[in-house]
């Protein structure tokens, strides 16, 4: 094999990198563009908690999701997500609202997580309510149709506030 010219193998470099350049300013901005729409299913995802819809707060785990509760058992796939789900919404004065707080996206854009704010309440049985403030972490996958799915969803106890 021959290497080409002097005079061409700076020329196609040029072309190849006058190529490359837009596609990489093009991934960039479709991760962000990404990353907001994540953070947007986040919200409605939430928004479906809120409204205690069982079907829907479901249906943004995938069928192989994994949900680690603080000190408990990991509950893996739809069936035990669901009674946990079941449970949580039978639970007296429960309701549970959180906020995207950071987003990072793959470079396929297949794949992200999330950092997010939550603030879940309870009664706490002598009429008041009790407050906890979490920090979560989610793990997204995009299903088959282009739909983000949570695959892994985690979250602790927040410190105190100042």
């Amino acid at each position: 094999m021959h290497a080409p010219p002097a005079h061409v193998a700076p020329t196609a470099r040029l072309l190849l990198l006058s190529l490359l350049l837009p596609l990489a300013a093009c991934s960039v901005a479709d991760r962000r563009v990404e990353g907001e729409r994540l953070m947007q299913v986040s919200r409605d995802w939430s928004d479906a908690a809120q409204a205690r819809d069982v079907e829907a707060t479901l249906s943004y785990w995938s069928d192989d999701a994994i949900v680690i509760p603080p000190g408990e058992a990991p509950l893996k796939g739809k069936a035990a997500i669901r009674e946990y789900v079941l449970g949580a919404f039978d639970t007296p004065g429960f309701s549970i609202r959180w906020e995207p707080v950071e987003v990072c996206i793959a470079g396929s854009g297949e794949l992200g997580y999330l950092t997010e704010h939550s603030v879940t309440t309870v009664s706490d049985g002598v009429g008041g309510v009790s407050t906890f403030r979490g920090r979560d972490v989610t793990i997204w996958r995009k299903d088959g149709g282009g739909r983000w799915r949570c695959i892994v969803d985690t979250w602790n106890e927040a410190p105190p506030e100042p």
